[in-house]
């Protein structure tokens, strides 16, 4: 053995505690430790006054042993394949005495069958225990000559090849075999029958199975759309409760209680009344004026025809403008004698509604009423309120609702593209549920219109007389 070679020492404990004791302290020298063979795998181990026997023993594979110099990168130095162990078992003694006795015959220790009892089961780490016997376990597992005789012959054969005669499955298919009888025949195609009828046996009842699992299916899903629509008309039903309780709490709050008196009518009431009155009245009144202007404007084209149907010359013009502005003065001091004996009317009207509350809100309603009518022979003074009255709102706010007037028809036009969308999918579909969720949007949608199309009208009247 070359004792350059690296290999493991297996102490005791209390032994390998001091040997490394005394490796680390730099000052000893490990004189007293040494090692001495008698044979391949019998020697002696003595440090100090402990000596005690060795015996070298193979390891079933190998280790790497690797260097360092910092401590960062590692250098592999060789690999161990023994170990030397202390203090031996009695087993492994007797077999090394039995060797050592002729120490000329030291090859003898190294044949396969005396190698075999040198070498340990177990390796070092977990993963290499019982290593040796799930080799030999492997090995023991592999095949043989005769068992691999009769494939490779059944595959000589379908290749259309000799082969050799070694085994005795090969002359058997080397052998011509007889033909078979009728009977047999007719066993065959009954065989084959048999097993066309269980085919198609097999192919019916997988059809039935199939068409079971339909049914299945689809009284499954009869039930889940029966249990979705129950749900939906749940659903429906407590939306619609819980509007109801909304507005029977509206109208209670609204209502007054028997216990309690009816609130009387304030003055400041009266007065909102009366305001609402005159507003009304003055509307009517514009509406009256602008269809007279539109009547106007016919009754002067319809004299200038009359007078001169061909239109001959721009002085003819002139004078018949002339003609038909004096008409027009008389007829207008005709409408506004009209239009006052009406407004005469309805004030008397609202005189006697507001005869019921107090003198002093009488007083009241007829001097705000009395200011706002226009005086007889004045009609130059009730044109100048008209245009006062048209010309409250400025040019910043006409162009703001003009903006919000653009937006609401597109959201308008909007909604009815997809109202239109949906009635289509209404009508091609025959799904339940697909049918209760369009009513659903279709009404969402319907409401929205519905608070959309007010805001509209709004808008269009007060920019009416502004186009």
């Amino acid at each position: 053995m070359n004792l350059e070679d690296q290999f493991i020492l297996r102490l005791p404990l209390e032994q390998a505690k001091k040997l490394r004791s005394r490796l680390r302290d730099s000052n000893d020298e490990l004189k007293d430790v040494a090692l001495h063979f008698q044979n391949g795998r019998y020697g002696g181990f003595k440090m100090g006054q402990y000596e005690k026997p060795v015996l070298i023993c193979d390891l079933p594979c190998l280790v790497e042993s690797h260097k360092t110099y910092k401590g960062t990168n590692l250098f592999k130095s060789s690999d161990i394949s023994k170990i030397l162990i202390v203090e031996p078992g009695a087993k492994e003694l007797n077999d090394v005495i039995k060797k050592s006795k002729n120490m000329s015959r030291l090859p003898k220790a190294f044949r396969p069958e005396d190698v075999r009892r040198f070498t340990l089961e177990d390796g070092l780490t977990i993963g290499t225990k019982g290593i040796v016997k799930k080799r030999q376990s492997r090995a023991n597992n592999s095949f043989k000559k005769y068992d691999l005789g009769f494939p490779e012959a059944v595959i000589l054969k379908y290749k259309n090849k000799t082969s050799p005669s070694t085994y005795k499955s090969i002359r058997i298919f080397e052998e011509e075999l007889p033909e078979p009888t009728e009977k047999e025949k007719e066993i065959e195609r009954e065989k084959e029958k048999e097993k066309q009828k269980q085919k198609e046996m097999e192919i019916e009842r997988e059809k039935k199975e199939k068409q079971k699992k339909k049914q299945k299916e689809r009284e499954r899903e009869n039930k889940r759309e029966k249990e979705r629509e129950k749900r939906m008309q749940m659903q429906i039903e407590k939306e619609y409760s819980q509007i109801k309780n909304q507005q029977e709490k509206n109208n209670f709050k609204n209502k007054p209680t028997n216990n309690q008196p009816k609130p009387k009518a304030n003055n400041f009431q009266q007065n909102k009344q009366s305001q609402k009155a005159q507003s009304q009245m003055q509307m009517q009144m514009q509406m009256q004026k602008e269809n007279a202007k539109q009547r106007s404007h016919l009754q002067k084209e319809i004299l200038v025809n009359k007078i001169f149907p061909n239109n001959d010359g721009q002085k003819k013009q002139t004078m018949t403008t002339n003609q038909v502005n004096k008409q027009q003065q008389t007829q207008q001091t005709n409408s506004t004698t009209e239009e006052q004996n009406s407004l005469q009317m309805k004030t008397n009207n609202t005189q006697q509604q507001t005869n019921q509350t107090p003198k002093q809100t009488n007083q009241n309603s007829q001097t705000i009423i009395t200011n706002t009518l226009p005086q007889t022979g004045e009609t130059n003074n009730t044109q100048s309120l008209m245009k006062e009255q048209t010309e409250t709102f400025s040019t910043t706010e006409i162009q703001k609702m003009k903006t919000e007037l653009q937006e609401l028809e597109s959201q308008i036009t909007e909604f009815n593209r997809s109202m239109q969308a949906l009635h289509r999918k209404f009508d091609n579909t025959s799904n339940i549920v697909l049918k209760k969720r369009y009513q659903k949007k279709l009404l969402q949608e319907q409401k929205k219109l519905q608070f959309l199309i007010p805001k509209k009208n709004d808008l269009v009247k007060k920019l009416s007389p502004y186009k």
